[in-house]
């Protein structure tokens, strides 16, 4: 599913530097030079695009206040690619806005001179700005209209969630996962607890171990941000392999303590599809580990910890195909070190996340 969506994004990004290249022949053929300044201010207004996002994403304060429609791909570099090409399209509106508004009230009156030859370097850098300057804002405009869209059209109602979840997935799951996850499920629902301030917590028993579960408020902050006040509506569009994972842990790794810091929100993929998974702490016995390396420090893998990257590495692969933490980032068939780099490794500095198999 991840496959095809950067897929398609690269074929809308294919599209549309192609027909950015077309409006070139058809239209400023003549005047390669003030298409050049154009470009360079689309690949400026990119980068800046993307640094901000990176901004965003980077710093975990921004990221839990605010998650955005842009979030949706997660690889850097295809979203670099994705601001590039928006940011070059959209740099094309300076000219046309120009001749829109008419007797160069843009300050760029010298793109009407069909015989221009050559620009005086306060021109090119007038045209340069506007042209960032337009990237920028038809970026925050696209994604505010995409974030105001896409939430509207969750579902209503609670039962058709579950339901439409349940019926999907259960020829997916073998049998016996089914029925843990069903259980998982209903045990959740059946114990939750309102303990006021946005705050909840729950309890799960399998295979003999009672396992308390805790939902600060800021593990659905966002959702509430996007207009779901039901924290059982959000709790269950999580998908049924995703309560298969906690009923996993519990009965496999002997946990009896589970603080989550993300559950489902409406962008963000895997989370937005009910399989993301975000952990703070978990205990089992006297083992008790924070997932947080406060920014990046030598903080010792803890125990606890390192039991549940083998628990992966093991079996936990047939549920979850991303266990990314602050020591090890783990895909696919493989675990790196978590070295507090850009990207999955900084942004896993303070908490354990799972992406959860479809």
């Amino acid at each position: 599913m991840e496959d095809n969506k950067i897929r398609t994004l690269l074929i809308v990004i294919g599209s549309i530097l192609v027909l950015t290249l077309v409006t070139y022949g058809l239209f400023v053929k003549e005047q390669g030079y003030i298409f050049l300044l154009i470009v360079i201010g689309g690949i400026l207004g990119g980068l800046a695009n993307f640094f901000l996002h990176f901004v965003k994403v980077s710093i975990p304060d921004i990221q839990e206040k605010r998650i955005s429609a842009e979030e949706l791909i997660e690889n850097p570099w295809v979203n670099l690619l994705g601001y590039l090409a928006i940011s070059i399209a959209v740099s094309f509106l300076v000219p046309v806005l120009n001749a829109v508004l008419g007797e160069g009230l843009l300050g760029l009156k010298f793109l009407e001179d069909k015989g221009l030859k050559t620009t005086t370097a306060y021109q090119d850098g007038v045209l340069i700005g506007y042209c960032v300057f337009v990237s920028m804002l038809a970026k925050r405009v696209l994604f505010s209209l995409a974030e105001r869209v896409l939430p509207q059209k969750e579902p209503k109602s609670k039962t058709s969630d579950i339901t439409t979840t349940s019926s999907k997935e259960a020829s997916e799951l073998s049998p016996l996962k089914y029925l843990l996850a069903q259980d998982a499920r209903t045990q959740i629902n059946d114990n939750l607890q309102d303990n006021g301030n946005n705050e909840y917590s729950s309890r799960l028993e399998v295979g003999g171990v009672n396992c308390s579960l805790a939902f600060p408020a800021n593990c659905w902050e966002s959702a509430r941000g996007a207009g779901h006040s039901n924290f059982r509506e959000v709790l269950n569009k999580w998908t049924d392999r995703s309560f298969n994972v906690l009923s996993r842990f519990v009965n496999e790794e002997k946990i009896s303590h589970i603080t989550f810091s993300g559950i489902w929100r409406p962008q963000g993929v895997p989370h937005s599809s009910g399989r993301g998974i975000d952990i703070t702490i978990m205990e089992r016995s006297n083992d008790r580990v924070v997932f947080n390396r406060n920014q990046g420090d030598n903080t010792p893998e803890p125990d606890l910890a390192k039991s549940l990257t083998n628990w992966w590495k093991n079996s936990g692969k047939s549920d979850i195909n991303q266990f990314l933490g602050p020591w090890q980032i783990c895909e696919v068939n493989q675990c790196v070190a978590n070295n507090g780099s850009l990207g999955q490794h900084q942004n896993h500095l303070n908490h354990l996340h799972l992406t959860v198999n479809s």
